[in-house]
């Protein structure tokens, strides 16, 4: 009987609510369509968005109203059509609100604030379908919305339950179906509508323990995963309380795991989840609910198998339903981090030479239809490398190049050899295959650029003619000279090659650089974002601590660690970073020695910003010229997905 309905009104209703979402402004709608993949996969047994809250595995959502009006007897006709047709879309409308609401909650998830527009939407339009349906002068307007604050009451609640003493370890605070609000108010308006009002109390009850039961029954689904996220549940709370697990500090998945099978605590839940089925039965019946009687009746068989699975008894009670399998009792979860790194790193090694990331002109410099730089990728290697990864033909390669380019920034004759490039190869030749053969063949550009430090009493960004580098001779604009990033990134190159070795030129390039840093702090750097800069310097002061160069009085090491520590505490305080921002407030952190002061929800913005073939999309790094002399920024996809991997694998090696 109830599946019959079921079908029925959504064949009738279905319809009216795709023409009224698809009047949604483009904006709007792609995140819509999203929301719909999603609550299809979620609430779906099919995968379609037009089969979400059907059968006797969903709770039964968008049944609600028609169920009711049908159990109360409101007469059928273009009336009861109109109210079963507004209380069909103000659900679905609902639906979705919810799951949008819990997306942005979930740092996870691939919701964020810029969705808030869309749950204003859906709160606004499911008001104005449920208002359609009442006489204005009913007391439903002034009382429909205590359900939705009832939820954003417990939303606050939640979100304070590990981090309140008694609140996380107390199941009781976590005690609430996820659809009872949205339920009970349907229930509202179809109460009002026939004169029920006084049966609200009983069906608010028999609802909201009907949508408990499959709380407890998701709950357990996705344990694993909630306890990786560290989000809390009901279900982990009563796992917890059972073996005298403190939720303060999260404990470890493999614990609260082995604790659900050492306590029983699933058949203590499935117990539970079965009784509250029945007294929603009971409820029902005694209130002359045919409808929904029948259907808990149903569902009530699915759980008493499910229960006879756990205690080893058999088949359970004789049933009406037809015995299709059951759903797994907890669903195996990879933990989201180790997914997203293992998509990164698919990303990033699918193309050895990655040129997506050379910044790469077609504007004509030089007089050249195309000149490209291919240091940003040497960037990519080096985080790679640092990661373990054998990335030494890739290194060899990049190497050749560069020598035999002239350790030019650009691929032509006309560019002029610059410390950046020297940089990245130097940090680069400890991943390589000879790394002895490479310095070595760098010892020329080394001494000319050992000359412009000493003459000059800093770090250039560009090196001065320098004997055995042919050149064409051909004015240009040399960019970003006096960019701090740009000499500590050869500092740091000259630091990994030998700091006896190159002593006396990192001595002067450091003190000038420290020097400058303590004065104007970040301003120190030119080309790069600020927050990337922040890293390269903390790095650079702490490899210079490791050597007999951090002693030298000479040598502002505290002054500059001062200032990047009052910028570090200024950059924390962004409020909404982007992807490689977050993931560039985690790498500073690190280098600063302050792992501590890294914000979880930094990981939740990298992870809800990857794309679905392992990549972010690329962010402006550096400035670059474009069409002649404007500027613009460089951005490259590979090289902010290698940072934000970065990050992540920072995150994880220090978990």
């Amino acid at each position: 009987m109830w599946a019959d309905e079921q079908t029925s009104s959504r064949d009738r209703h279905w319809r009216d609510l795709e023409r009224l979402l698809g009047e949604l402004p483009p904006r709007l709608l792609r995140q819509l369509k999203l929301v719909e993949y999603d609550l299809a996969l979620r609430c779906s047994s099919s995968g379609r968005f037009r089969d979400i809250f059907t059968g006797v595995d969903q709770f039964p959502l968008l049944s609600v109203g028609d169920w009711l009006l049908a159990d109360w007897a409101m007469t059928a006709g273009p009336d009861r059509e109109r109210a079963e047709r507004h209380l069909f879309i103000a659900a679905a409308l609902m639906a979705a609100r919810g799951h949008t609401i819990g997306g942005i909650r979930d740092t996870q998830s691939f919701y964020d604030d810029g969705h808030v527009t869309l749950v204003e939407y859906l709160t606004g339009r499911a008001a104005t379908e449920l208002a359609r349906l009442v006489p204005s002068d009913s007391p439903f307007p002034e009382t429909w919305s205590r359900p939705w604050l009832e939820e954003l009451e417990q939303d606050l609640e939640d979100r304070e339950a590990v981090g309140w003493p008694g609140r996380g370890d107390d199941p009781e605070m976590l005690r609430h179906g996820l659809w009872s609000p949205t339920a009970r108010i349907l229930a509202a308006a179809a109460a009002t509508l026939t004169g029920h009002e006084n049966a609200r109390p009983d069906v608010d009850e028999m609802l909201a323990g009907l949508a408990m039961s499959f709380q407890i029954r998701d709950d357990l689904s996705t344990l694993q995963l909630d306890l990786q996220r560290g989000r809390p549940s009901y279900a982990i709370a009563v796992v917890a309380r059972a073996a005298g697990i403190a939720l303060r500090p999260w404990p470890a998945p493999a614990v609260v795991l082995g604790a659900l099978v050492a306590t029983r605590s699933a058949e203590t839940l499935v117990t539970e989840q079965l009784e509250l089925v029945r007294v929603s039965r009971r409820a029902a019946e005694r209130l002359h609910l045919e409808s929904f009687a029948a259907y808990a009746n149903d569902v009530e068989a699915r759980v008493d198998r499910r229960l006879a699975s756990l205690r080893g008894t058999g088949g359970g009670r004789r049933h009406s339903s037809p015995a299709t399998p059951t759903r797994p009792l907890i669903v195996a979860a990879e933990p989201t981090s180790a997914t997203a790194l293992a998509m990164a790193k698919g990303f990033l090694l699918a193309d050895p030479s990655f040129r997506e990331s050379w910044e790469s002109h077609r504007e004509g410099m030089f007089g050249s239809p195309f000149v490209a730089s291919r240091f940003p990728a040497g960037l990519v290697l080096e985080i790679l490398g640092s990661h373990g990864h054998d990335v030494s033909a890739e290194v060899d390669e990049f190497l050749a190049f560069a020598e035999a380019n002239g350790f030019r920034y650009y691929d032509h004759r006309a560019s002029r050899t610059d410390t950046d490039t020297v940089g990245v190869y130097l940090r680069l030749a400890r991943h390589a295959g000879d790394p002895d053969r490479w310095l070595a063949a760098a010892g020329t550009v080394l001494a000319c650029l050992a000359r412009d430090v000493e003459a000059g009493g800093s770090v250039p960004v560009w090196i001065g003619e320098c004997e055995g580098i042919d050149a064409e001779p051909r004015p240009v604009v040399a960019l970003g000279e006096g960019c701090g990033t740009v000499a500590a990134h050869l500092l740091l190159g000259l630091v990994d090659a030998g700091p006896d070795t190159y002593g006396e030129t990192i001595r002067i390039g450091a003190t000038a650089l420290l020097d400058r840093i303590a004065g104007v702090g970040l301003r120190a750097n030119v080309n790069y974002p600020h927050l990337y800069a922040l890293g390269v310097f903390a790095r650079l002061v702490g490899r210079l601590d490791g050597t007999r160069l951090g002693s030298d009085p000479a040598i502002p090491t505290r002054e500059a660690t001062a200032i990047l520590e009052v910028a570090l505490d200024e950059a924390r305080r962004v409020r909404r970073p982007t992807a490689q921002e977050a993931a560039l407030l985690v790498i500073a952190c690190q280098e600063m020695g302050r792992p501590g002061d890294i914000d979880p929800r930094w990981a939740g913005v990298v992870l809800r910003h990857q794309r679905f073939d392992g990549s972010w999309l690329g962010e402006p790094f550096a400035a670059a010229p474009n069409r002649g002399r404007a500027v613009t920024w460089y951005s490259s996809t590979i090289l902010t997905s290698a940072l934000c991997y970065d990050a992540l694998e920072r995150l994880r090696a220090g978990a």
